[in-house]
Formats: C-alpha cells, sequence, structure tokens
C-alpha cells in the first residue's frame, strides 16, 4: 500500500523565497508562460524571459484517479479493521 503526502504550495514566500514554479499541484496542468531551467534543486522560472507563445502543459492526475478507488479503499480498510479486532479477540 502507498500513500501520498500533499502539499500545496504558492508563491515565492511559499518557496523559501526562491524563484521558482509555485503553481501548486500538476493535477489539472497549467500554462507556462515563461522559460523554465531544471536545476539540482528543481525547477527555476525564468519571468525576465517570456515564452514567445506560451503552451499548455499536460495535466497529471492522481488526486481524482484516487478519489475514484476510495469507495474501495474505505471497504478493504473496514474489513482489515473488523478482521484484526478479531484476532485480538474483540469482536
Amino acid at each position: 500500500m502507498r500513500s501520498v503526502a500533499v502539499r500545496w504550495v504558492s508563491g515565492a514566500a511559499a518557496l523559501g523565497g526562491r524563484n521558482e514554479a509555485g503553481h501548486g499541484l500538476v493535477e489539472f496542468g497549467h500554462l507556462q508562460r515563461y522559460e523554465v531551467t531544471r536545476t539540482r534543486r528543481g525547477f527555476v522560472t525564468h519571468k525576465d524571459r517570456p515564452l514567445a507563445t506560451p503552451k499548455q502543459v499536460a495535466a497529471k492526475p492522481f488526486i481524482r484517479p484516487a478519489m475514484d478507488k476510495f469507495a474501495q479503499a474505505q471497504e478493504a480498510a473496514r474489513v482489515r479493521f473488523l478482521a484484526d479486532l478479531a484476532e485480538r479477540g474483540v469482536l
């Protein structure tokens, strides 16, 4: 079983003052208006270098597909919880 921690990051202050892309989650995609460079620490957005034609960066959904399986996960958790209680003699 895997779990994912989600943190919404927005603005330079949330990024420790660095001038990096702070567009938050990639769930819905975004419009890239400026040149972006990849560094060892991540991506840096050059706001002084606008793109001649902005490009749409495709969405990479992970929350929506996970929500589609929520009912299945909830039922699996319920079954396991009841099995654990039965194993301990509580039920």
